[in-house]
Formats: C-alpha cells, structure tokens, sequence
C-alpha cells in the first residue's frame, strides 16, 4: 500500500499532470502562460536529454536499453520528474502569487523527489540535479 502511495505523488512530476495543467491554462484564457509551459517543457527536455545523452548515470534499478532513446530514458540524471515538479511549482507560483499556496507546491515539490529516490528510480543527486535544471529553465525563460 505505501508503495501506491509513492507512486501516486511521484505522479505530481509526471507528464500527464504538466500537460493538464498547460491545456487548463490554455482553456481558461492564459495562452500566454500554456506557451510559458511549453517553452519550459521543451527546454526541460532538451538539456536533460543532452545531459543525459552525454553523461550517462545509472539508475539505482539498473533499467536496460536497447537503443539510444531508450539509453536516454534509462540514465538517471538529471530527473525529469523533479525538473518538471520544480518548473510547473515556479510558474504557478508565479501567476498566482498567493504564499498559501506556495507552500502547497514546495510540500508537492520535495514529494515528488523523495518519491523518486524512495522507488528507486533515483538518488538524491538526480533529484538535485533535476530540481536545478527546472530551476533554470525557469529564471532563463522568466528573464526573455
């Protein structure tokens, strides 16, 4: 049971609930911010791929790749899940403004991470790794 429960938050970083929350941005009339979190996504995409393509880190449950896509989703820095979790937790804090609610999403943030070292997918260092990243993206988008 404890185990759903993880996988259940790790779900907070994953792509179904970004592109949910992109599409309710877009249908609510925030087209600017749905283009905000596209932009992010891609960024988020390509440097962790790049990262990813170049230095290749093992997952702490030794997943197998076939080829190089697969080789890409198999190296575990940095984590997307965080970097997602980190991006999205930004920008709605960011439009919103509302410190209630900032803490919400730094509790579901940190969830999500210790999530993905907790099932092993993970350690800490691609948590970090994936949390800076989505971090960056972020300001680099903020600053255009």
């Amino acid at each position: 049971m404890w185990k759903e429960v993880m996988s259940d938050i790790t779900s907070l970083g994953g792509i179904p609930l970004y592109l949910v929350a992109m599409f309710l941005f877009l249908f609510s009339g925030q087209g600017h911010v749905f283009i905000f979190l596209t932009l992010g996504l891609i960024l988020i995409y390509a440097i962790a791929s790049s990262i990813r393509w170049f230095w290749f880190k093992k997952r702490p449950d030794k997943q197998k790749y076939k080829n190089w896509l697969q080789r890409i989703d198999a190296s575990a820095f940095p984590s997307l899940h965080s970097a997602r979790a980190a991006f999205l937790a930004a920008a709605v804090f960011w439009y919103y403004q509302n410190l209630s609610l900032l803490l919400i999403l730094l509790v579901a943030v940190f969830g999500v991470g210790y999530t993905r070292v907790y099932l092993n997918r993970h350690d800490w260092k691609d948590v970090i790794g994936g949390y800076v990243v989505g971090a960056a993206v972020f300001l680099l988008l903020g600053l255009l």
